[in-house]
């Protein structure tokens, strides 16, 4: 290397603050170069960095990856993300929990393709929770998680005293591979205020178990995953739900290849009254206007009720004046995602008995998956009940999607109308 390039590294190596490596592109470094610049630069390469992202890295990087790893990891890293990395190379957490004590996030995400080298996961994340004394999110994606012990992975989140997010992702899918995950201490993270987990029902229930203290947790989300039939998985979301504190703030649940949920899965979330926004995915579309009519939240902001039906087709069963009902009785809702039946047969009584609902905050309406087939109707009951709806969103191609496209134009131009009206008035 030339005096001059030595020059541009010492003035623009400091003041790099991210780095992201991935697979793509075809710039190759080679480790004699690295060696050189380290000797010129000293043990760490950019001692600014703040954020290292190393994403499915390819052979070729994954030859410099150790000596660049120790570049890398300095003093001032607050965000570590590895992906679709080799699991020998989850020696960076180590690193990074001795070098850089200001450490804030860490995300690991693991592919199934090294299933027996993810047994050292565990013992190298016992290992290295000394040094994360600051770590306040923690991401931790296993595809293959029956390889892992999550006793001694829960063990090292309990140390883990500053930890305020915590997402455990892909653990167990399958009933085969369940295990006693109950700990000998339990744990109590004072500062944490949400948990996202991912797996087969019974699995997420029993790593739950484990907390012992759950008053600070304002967000919970779980994707669960497993063919289990209603009354089992109802059990299940029972025990979920009461582990969880009155006073939390989100929920969101996901249903991933479950059978149906009970019709007193409501219950399960109808006790949470200081909700302000709360998710519902499932297999298929389970509410109907009365089951709509008994959502009822004094705080609620956003809600989405969405089903995957099986068949494009599909008839849904909640029609506007459902939709009435939900905006009665969640008198705050702004944004709303939720699929209905507005087709003029399903809706007739609306105009001999109109709706007796009308929300001054709703600002914006997914509709996608709904049925149509009059805009005017659609457009004029959508007009009286949400005034101020801005946003109305439908993402499925095809009749319904252009009739959606039709009632935006409609509510425009009545909004427009109503507020020069407005104006006349008052000049009048």
């Amino acid at each position: 290397m030339l005096r001059r390039d030595w020059q541009i590294l010492n003035k623009y190596l400091a003041r790099v603050r991210s780095i992201t490596l991935t697979g793509a592109g075809s710039v190759v470094i080679e480790p004699n170069v690295l060696g050189a610049v380290s000797n010129h630069c000293g043990t760490v390469l950019f001692p600014a960095l703040r954020r290292l992202c190393i994403r499915s890295p390819t052979s070729t990087t994954e030859a410099i990856l150790p000596q660049l790893l120790k570049l890398s990891v300095g003093p001032l890293l607050k965000e570590l993300v590895l992906q679709g990395l080799d699991p020998r190379f989850l020696s960076a957490i180590l690193l990074a929990s001795q070098w850089s004590p200001s450490l804030e996030q860490l995300r690991v995400y693991l592919p199934d393709l090294w299933p027996s080298l993810c047994h050292d996961l565990p013992a190298l994340m016992l290992e290295a929770v000394g040094g994360l004394k600051h770590l306040r999110k923690l991401v931790l994606a296993i595809s293959d998680a029956e390889v892992v012990s999550a006793k001694d992975m829960l063990s090292a989140v309990g140390r883990l005293q500053s930890l305020e997010h915590l997402s455990l992702l892909s653990w167990i899918r399958r009933p085969s591979h369940l295990e006693d995950v109950k700990i000998d201490m339990p744990i109590s993270l004072p500062m944490l205020t949400q948990i996202n987990l991912e797996g087969y029902p019974p699995y997420v229930d029993r790593i739950l178990a484990n907390f012992a203290n759950l008053k600070t947790l304002e967000g919970f989300k779980a994707t669960l995953y497993g063919d289990m039939q209603a009354p089992e998985l109802d059990k299940i979301l029972t025990s979920i739900t009461t582990r969880l504190p009155e006073a939390i703030r989100n929920i969101r649940l996901t249903f991933f290849h479950c059978n149906q949920p009970g019709p007193q899965l409501l219950q399960f979330v109808l006790q949470f009254r200081k909700l302000t926004g709360l998710s519902l995915t499932f297999n298929i579309t389970l509410f109907t206007d009365d089951q709509l009519a008994a959502i009822s939240f004094p705080f609620l902001e956003h809600l989405c009720l969405q089903g995957r039906p099986m068949h494009r087709d599909e008839p849904q069963n909640m029609t506007l004046r459902g939709v009435g009902h939900l905006i009665r009785n969640c008198p705050l809702l702004t944004h709303l995602i939720l699929a209905i039946n507005a087709t003029i047969a399903s809706n007739q009584d609306c105009d001999t008995s109109p709706i007796d609902a009308c929300s001054l905050t709703l600002k914006s309406w997914d509709v996608t998956g709904s049925m149509i087939d009059d805009s005017e109707f659609t457009a004029r009951h959508i007009i009286s009940m949400m005034p101020l709806l801005s946003e109305l969103k439908s993402t499925r191609p095809g009749v319904e999607s252009d009739h959606w496209e039709k009632v935006k134009t409609l509510i425009a131009f009545w909004r427009c109308v109503y507020q020069r009206h407005q104006l006349v008035l008052q000049d009048a």
